[in-house]
């Protein structure tokens, strides 16, 4: 199966989903199916050819958010469909996409999603990226463990990115301790310091 075919069918398996519970709850039928269409043109990351075509929908990420943003009870859609989706690549795109839109309810959902090890790894990433997008200073000790935990390399860096959007002081001891490690090469120990001055109000 190739990469193009296999995201858009785990996408349209969150589909089948969600109309499982659309008749159940009538009620907003129109707007769940709304916001699958609207996760199904997520704009592409990496390797934009080896995305299906509705991911060109929109000209950027900002466009397709706001889009996003558009749907009725759109936050609490997503919720839902992230406490009840376990296929990796549908459930990333659930996490991208509560970056973008919604309000305070998202972010112990995203919390969530960070701490929890059993996660797929790219969807504690993205979660990482989209608490910094929010900048609450409740994600900063989350954000801080996942700092420190070890492990993925990529979830380290985007938590220490997100803390620097978050710009909260007491992130600073976290910092201080990754900035004595002997491994970082010589343009990471830059990027270190530069988080550090945010931190300052530097």
């Amino acid at each position: 199966m190739n990469v193009n075919r296999g995201l858009k069918l785990a996408l349209l398996g969150m589909v089948a989903y969600v109309f499982v519970g659309c008749s159940r709850d009538s009620g907003n039928t129109k707007e769940k199916e709304e916001a699958i269409q609207w996760l199904l043109k997520c704009p592409p990351v990496v390797n934009p050819s080896r995305w299906p075509p509705e991911a060109y929908t929109y000209h950027s990420a900002q466009e397709w958010g706001a889009a996003g943003r558009r749907i009725k009870g759109i936050e609490k859609i997503l919720i839902g469909l992230l406490e009840n989706n376990t296929s990796d690549r549908p459930r990333w795109i659930i996490v991208r996409a509560l970056g973008w839109v919604g309000s305070q309810e998202r972010i112990p959902a995203l919390i969530k999603v960070l701490q929890d090890k059993e996660e797929p790894m790219t969807a504690r990433i993205w979660a990482a990226v989209s608490l910094g997008k929010i900048r609450d200073k409740a994600a900063v000790a989350p954000l801080c463990e996942a700092v420190t935990e070890g492990g993925s390399e990529m979830l380290r860096w985007n938590a220490i990115y997100a803390l620097k959007k978050i710009g909260d002081p007491s992130a600073k001891p976290t910092i201080e301790r990754v900035l004595k490690d002997e491994k970082l090469t010589i343009k990471e120990e830059a990027e270190l310091r530069e988080v550090l001055r945010r931190l300052d109000g530097i």
